[in-house]
């Protein structure tokens, strides 16, 4: 053997020889390809998106279209200002709103968006009616009313007629003075007392007030008589009362029953309007408070003369 042809001296050269493919797996036709494990794993896999995404965009648009339609038909029936009856419309108008697109957004399958629609409206119609119409409601079927009126006692309303006896007169008169040391100068005070033409021991007490354009109670009576009509109330001791159609002459009409003191089963109503403020009280047990607002009614159109 020559030198030239021995190996040389060392391991043989690594040979890797040619490329090796993992084996495959199949599957069967039909059958998904499973995903990587990594994919299955990873915290960025895409969010699936809601099947009623756009409920917020469709219903608030509908809701603000709601305060303004429900603010245009109360604002001209209302006795409180626009600013306060605004406010009352963006409520029925907004909350079912936000409600539908709360509840449809949530929902794991889809719901038509003309769904959204006639939900926003009756939730609205329904929350105008119930404080519109309810048994509390605020008065709102007479309107308010801009035309000052005076008081006067006529000596007969219906059935009622002026006691004149002189220890009326004098009881009243203490009345009139105490509310005027209360009130001030600017205010012109009316009170008497009336007697059921068939029974003399149902009687009648009332009081009202004429006040002057520009004094503190003018003024309030002028924002809101629905308003100052349950501020009356609620000093006289009459915190639970039902507002009722005030009738022609406009402004707020409040009754209610009395349960402490010496109010206790006296039925007392009150009426409010521009300028002017009357209160009639029942003797207890002789009317209830329904009646007592349709008498108060009645009498006020003969107590009030022109401003």
């Amino acid at each position: 053997m020559t030198h030239d042809s021995m190996p040389p001296p060392g391991p043989p050269p690594f040979d890797p020889g040619p490329p090796q493919q993992p084996p495959q797996q199949t599957y069967p036709p039909g059958t998904s390809y499973p995903a990587p494990p990594y994919h299955a794993m990873s915290p960025y896999q895409p969010v699936q998106p809601k099947p009623n995404r756009w409920a917020f965009a469709i219903t608030i648009p509908l809701g603000v279209l709601m305060v303004f339609v429900l603010a245009a038909i109360q604002i001209p029936r209302s006795t409180e200002p626009a600013s306060f009856v605004l406010g009352q419309a963006s409520a029925w108008g907004m909350m079912p709103a936000v409600a539908v697109a709360l509840l449809v957004f949530f929902l794991p399958n889809r719901v038509p968006w003309w769904l959204y629609g006639p939900a926003v409206i009756v939730g609205a119609a329904g929350l105008f009616v119930l404080s519109s119409f309810g048994p509390n409601a605020e008065p709102t079927a007479s309107g308010r009313t801009e035309e000052r009126a005076g008081l006067q006692l006529p000596a007969t309303s219906g059935d009622w007629q002026l006691d004149r006896s002189e220890a009326t007169k004098r009881h009243f008169e203490a009345q009139k003075t105490r509310a005027r040391s209360e009130l001030g100068d600017d205010v012109t005070i009316v009170a008497g007392q009336y007697l059921h033409g068939d029974d003399h021991t149902r009687r009648m007490g009332f009081s009202g007030v004429v006040t002057q354009p520009g004094t503190g109670l003018d003024d309030e009576i002028k924002d809101s008589p629905s308003r100052a009509t349950r501020n009356y109330m609620a000093g006289a001791g009459f915190d639970d009362i039902d507002y009722f159609d005030a009738g022609p002459q406009g402004g707020a009409l409040a009754c209610g029953k009395g349960s402490t003191g010496q109010a206790k089963g006296v039925v007392m109503c009150t009426f409010t309007a521009a300028g002017r403020q009357g209160t009639t009280a029942f003797t207890p047990g002789t009317v209830t408070v329904e009646e007592a607002a349709e008498l108060t009614r009645e009498f006020r159109a003969d107590v009030e003369i022109p401003g």
